[in-house]
C-alpha cells in the first residue's frame, strides 16, 4: 500500500486502507497522517471526509472532527453523497442535532440518481424511518432490478430490521446482478 501511495499520491483507496491498517495495529498517529493527506488531496470527496472524521473520532478529537465537518458542509455540502458523509460524521462524534438537521435536508431533497436515492434511504434509516427507507429502495429496485447496489442496500436494511429471510433474498439478488 505504501508503494501504491508513493507511485500515486492521489490514490484515495490506498490511503484509506493504510489508515485502516494503522488504526487496526494501534498506530493512531500514522492513521491520522494518512487521513489528513487523503483529505488535503480530496477535500470534496465524501470518503476522504469520512476517513478523516473517523480517525479523529477514534483519537477522541471531536472538536477537530466537527471543524472538518463544518468546513466540508460549507464548501461541498450540496450533493447527497456528501450530505450522507456529514450525517454519518456527526453521528460518529455524537452530535445528534447536526446529524438530524442534515438528515432532514437530505430527506427533503429531490434525489436524481440511484446513488442519490440510496443516500436518502440511508439518511431515512439513520433518522429511524425504516419504512420510508424501504419504500424508497423498493421503488428504486422496481425502476432497475439489475442494479446490485440497490439490491445490496435492501438486503442491509432487512438485516438491520431483523428480517433475515428477506435480507438473504436481496443479498442473493445483488450477487446475481453482478
Amino acid at each position: 500500500l505504501r508503494k501504491v501511495v508513493e507511485l500515486d499520491p492521489d490514490h484515495l483507496q490506498a490511503r484509506r486502507l493504510l489508515a485502516d491498517v494503522a488504526l487496526n495495529v494501534g498506530d493512531r498517529d500514522q492513521a491520522l497522517r494518512e487521513a489528513m493527506k487523503a483529505y488535503q488531496q480530496n477535500a470534496g470527496d465524501p470518503d476522504a471526509v469520512r476517513l478523516l472524521v473517523g480517525v479523529l473520532a477514534v483519537k477522541g478529537e471531536k472538536q477537530q472532527a466537527k471543524d472538518i465537518l463544518t468546513l466540508a458542509e460549507k464548501d461541498h455540502g450540496k450533493s447527497p453523497k456528501m450530505l450522507l458523509a456529514l450525517i454519518e460524521g456527526y453521528a460518529r462524534i455524537e452530535d445528534r442535532d447536526q446529524a438530524e438537521r442534515l438528515a432532514k435536508v437530505l430527506v427533503d431533497s429531490t434525489p436524481e440518481t440511484p446513488d442519490d436515492r440510496i443516500a436518502v434511504a440511508r439518511a431515512l434509516l439513520a433518522s429511524n424511518r425504516p419504512g420510508e427507507a424501504e419504500k424508497m429502495l423498493l421503488d428504486e429496485y422496481k425502476r432497475d432490478s439489475s442494479n446490485p447496489a440497490v439490491a445490496f442496500e435492501i438486503g442491509k436494511l432487512y438485516s438491520l430490521t431483523k428480517r433475515t429471510i428477506q435480507s438473504l433474498e436481496y443479498y442473493r439478488k445483488a450477487l446475481a446482478a453482478n
